[in-house]
């Protein structure tokens, strides 16, 4: 994968200056990982307990009155950390984003993320946004790495922004659904949402709800729940 070099070379760690000169671990035409590769990786690696998770959120541009449909969302914030499974946050990104179809935040949209218009309008666009995440990740990263994020939402939204942008999905390896695997591991019968599964575990949400960092930290937390290496007390499982 070549990455255009946006960042300056000065402010990268050794490792980081190597990823820019191979031009990135993954395969050139590798852009999110097939199901058949996530199933054969989980069942390897996905428990190992010296292992390190990506923990990707993201918030995107959004309306209350269907001006702004799904499709049409764009990527506003970018928030990540890679975690240990014991839920310890090892190292932090965030990132807004300026958005081209919809360049102004609707009301709605402020008030649900508390993303100001001026946050977004002296943001770099996606593309830059994305080679600062593919960084992130690889300099990070490890050979048995995946990424999580809660529901499948993040990386669709991931695709649909980098193939507006013509860029290259900017995360190399596997991809896995941290709701899913909650529900499933936690025997709760459905999947819930992020707050909801905090609540269950026991916790208190850490800064603010749908802002891209904040919401990683707090899935970060979950991971011992979601790995199945802790389990709720029976009295903490919804009535479903």
């Amino acid at each position: 994968m070549r990455v255009p070099r946006l960042c300056r070379e000065s402010s990268l760690t050794a490792r980081g200056k190597d990823i820019l000169a191979r031009g990135g671990r993954g395969s050139p035409n590798c852009s999110f990982p097939h199901e058949e590769r996530e199933g054969r990786h989980q069942i390897t690696s996905l428990w190992g307990i010296d292992m390190k998770y990506l923990v990707v959120d993201l918030e995107a541009t959004c309306s209350d009155d269907g001006s702004i449909t799904a499709e049409n969302m764009e990527i506003i914030e970018i928030g990540a950390c890679w975690a240990s499974p014991s839920g310890e946050v090892l190292q932090r990104f965030q990132q807004f984003v300026k958005p081209l179809v919809n360049p102004a935040l609707t009301p709605f949209c402020r008030a649900l993320t508390g993303i100001s218009q001026h946050d977004v309008d002296t943001a770099p666009l996606f593309a830059t946004a994305a080679e600062k995440l593919f960084l992130f990740a690889e300099e990070h990263s490890d050979p048995q790495a995946v990424w999580m994020s809660w529901g499948a939402y993040d990386q669709k939204q991931l695709v649909r922004d980098s193939s507006l942008h013509q860029v290259k999905f900017p995360i190399a390896f596997p991809h896995q659904n941290a709701k899913k695997m909650f529900a499933k591991n936690q025997k709760i019968g459905k999947e819930v949402g992020m707050a909801k599964a905090c609540e269950l575990a026991g916790f208190s949400l850490l800064g603010q709800h749908h802002r891209g960092l904040d919401d990683a930290v707090n899935i970060a937390r979950l991971l011992p729940f979601i790995l199945g290496h802790s389990h709720l007390r029976k009295s903490k499982n919804p009535a479903i």
